[in-house]
């Protein structure tokens, strides 16, 4: 999936000496807690701002994007797909 606005330059932090070529393929890792907490705090700061309203689904992938695209969370970085396949088989088992 490619993402308009990724950190590039967080992921080349975690993964120093790897070069973010225009194919590159990134596992990320999912922080359901942090997730929730973000969602959480979002709710807290537009509770008031949207209560008649709802608080519009924008703002609540705004914050799963945030979450799920952070380039701390990256696992593993590579071009070779028999390579990230490799990786996601073994972490399944």
């Amino acid at each position: 999936m490619a993402v308009d606005g990724f950190d590039q330059d967080g992921l080349l932090d975690v993964f120093p000496g790897g070069g973010c070529d225009p194919l590159w393929i990134a596992v990320m890792r999912v922080n359901q807690e942090r997730l929730d907490e973000d969602i959480k705090k979002m709710v807290r700061t537009m509770r008031w701002k949207y209560f008649f309203k709802g608080i519009p689904e924008e703002e609540y992938e705004k914050v799963e994007d945030y979450v799920h695209f952070d380039s701390k969370e990256a696992v593993l970085q590579s071009r070779n797909l028999s390579e990230v396949r490799a990786f996601l088989q073994k972490k399944m088992r």
